[in-house]
């Protein structure tokens, strides 16, 4: 589980790419979030992301297959309670001035 500094960094690169509510379904809400980093070309926020929350580099990513890559980033989002986490960071977002 990621620290309140890197977590708070992982929703700044998230929160964009909810569109809309945050959904309870972690699934669905994953898609969404892999559908719109697909459709911006957000794959180094993709990148950064599973690097962050797996605590991996590069090369270890290199490395990986696609499946893994893909399973590291949605264990992550799940570890790291990222429904929770990107509504704090749009409440937290709202209250700062």
């Amino acid at each position: 589980m990621l620290n309140t500094k890197d977590a708070l960094q992982l929703a700044k690169w998230l929160a964009p790419h909810v569109l809309d509510e945050v959904d309870d379904d972690l699934l669905d809400f994953t898609g969404r979030i892999v559908e719109s980093l697909k459709d911006s070309d957000g794959n180094e926020v993709f990148a950064r992301s599973v690097m962050l929350m797996g605590d991996l580099t590069i090369d270890e990513i290199n490395n990986m297959s696609g499946v893994e890559i893909v399973s590291a980033f949605i264990d992550g989002l799940a570890e790291n309670h990222i429904i929770s986490l990107i509504e704090f960071y749009q409440w937290l977002m709202q209250k700062t001035p």
